[in-house]
């Protein structure tokens, strides 16, 4: 049986039907999409302490963990959206009953499989996603 969630998150595609999402099975982890702003130090001659010059908003990033399985059509998909360069809506569900879900596009921007150890251990595929819009925050 897949594990279809991890700490309560729950990690969806959008299918081909819009507005439809179907669950990417046996993910670990999900880190939320974070807020972050570019900044620069600017010294001047006379200033002991440098002035914070603030910029636009990073691009944001979210990064899943899932159990790797190779057959996994999802898993899959990962990598080949990653060379193809492919955008996806995907759904992120918060542990709070379901009540709070984040929607965005997103495009995998990075694929890391974990390192076999001859132990048998299982692989995981860790991806990172770059958001290409601001996400649709639900409460």
């Amino acid at each position: 049986m897949a594990a279809y969630q991890s700490n309560g998150f729950i990690f969806k595609k959008e299918t081909v039907t819009p507005g439809t999402y179907a669950v990417v099975t046996q993910c670990l982890k999900v880190t939320p999409p974070k807020y972050e702003r570019n900044t620069t130090e600017v010294y001047t001659t006379d200033a002991a302490t440098p002035t914070i010059l603030y910029g636009t908003l990073k691009a944001q990033e979210v990064e899943a963990t899932f159990l790797y399985d190779p057959v996994n059509t999802d898993h899959e998909a990962f990598r080949t959206d990653l060379t193809a360069k492919t955008s996806r809506n995907y759904q992120i569900i918060y542990p709070d009953a379901g009540a709070y879900e984040v929607k965005c596009n997103m495009t995998p921007t990075s694929v890391e499989y974990s390192e076999l150890d001859g132990e048998g251990s299982a692989i995981q595929v860790t991806v990172k996603f770059t958001l290409n819009s601001t996400p649709t925050i639900t409460p």
